[in-house]
């Protein structure tokens, strides 16, 4: 599941990233939390405004990739401290909001029968995308690389996934 890279991004090179920016064990837990709080913040927006009833599906799961990845991307490029990380961690979280529960919505429409095991799947896949950013990280020409490629990479998978999304999502 691409647009998790984005999720996951920083805390795979949190040790790098606290050192460059000696940041304290808080400083680095702070920026995963913060994707959390933007997550559930878009979450209760895309609840609340009713979107993911009206809104086409495609729409959301790739607009909402696309502005994770675009956000961590700005993370990568522009963050120097933990201060200036938290907006683009914020709005990381955001857009990952507009992804997930969007295609529990559609994956339910497509499995009647066999709805667990479609559910297995995503999640397994969300697993696999979970973990990509530390394959990255290790493995590759990305391995030993300094932490701004490898957020960078993950934003760049994250715009693909999006795109997969967009081409692929159709509602049940």
């Amino acid at each position: 599941w691409v647009p998790m890279y984005l999720r996951f991004g920083s805390a795979a090179v949190a040790t790098q990233r606290a050192s460059a920016w000696s940041a304290s064990s808080l400083d680095v837990a702070l920026l995963t939390i913060v994707v959390q709080l933007g997550f559930a913040l878009g979450a209760f927006l895309l609840a609340i405004s009713g979107a993911a009833d009206v809104v086409d599906a495609r729409i959301l799961l790739a607009g909402g990739a696309a502005v994770a990845a675009v956000a961590n991307l700005a993370f990568a490029g522009l963050a120097n401290d933990v201060v200036s990380a938290i907006p683009a961690r914020l709005l990381t979280g955001a857009g990952l909001a507009a992804v997930y529960p969007v295609a529990v919505k559609v994956l339910s429409g497509w499995f009647r029968a066999e709805r667990g095991l479609a559910f297995g799947i995503l999640i397994a896949a969300i697993t696999v995308g979970s973990a990509m950013p530390y394959l990255f990280r290790a493995v590759g020409a990305l391995a030993g690389a300094e932490w701004r490629p490898i957020v960078a990479s993950a934003s760049l998978a994250g715009l693909v996934g999006g795109a997969m999304l967009w081409h692929g999502a159709r509602p049940g």
